[in-house]
């Protein structure tokens, strides 16, 4: 029989260590980054919703407005169609 190698032994468990070491570095360090690049990237629109206080729509030749029905808007408030004609917007729609 012949003896083991240890060097050899030594240096295969010490690539595989430093492969192990830059496997999880790099999955989680970076883990952040990748999921709040995915959600923007998910996002139709760029804007916060506190920033929004009136949206307006147009398809041919017909506007539609929807406007804040508070003074401070508040992304869950309620919302009113303006245009057009004068109704509560359905909070679930908007």
């Amino acid at each position: 029989m012949h003896q083991p190698n240890w060097k050899r032994t030594f240096f295969l468990a010490l690539f595989l260590f430093l492969l192990g070491t830059i496997s999880y570095w790099f999955e989680y360090r970076y883990q952040p980054d990748r999921q709040q690049r995915k959600e923007t990237a998910e996002r139709f629109f760029q804007i916060d919703k506190k920033e929004v206080e009136s949206i307006f729509l147009t398809k041919h030749q017909t506007r539609t407005a929807i406007h804040c029905a508070q003074e401070k808007c508040l992304p869950d408030g309620p919302w009113q169609l303006k245009k057009p004609l004068l109704a509560q917007a359905d909070s679930g729609h908007v």
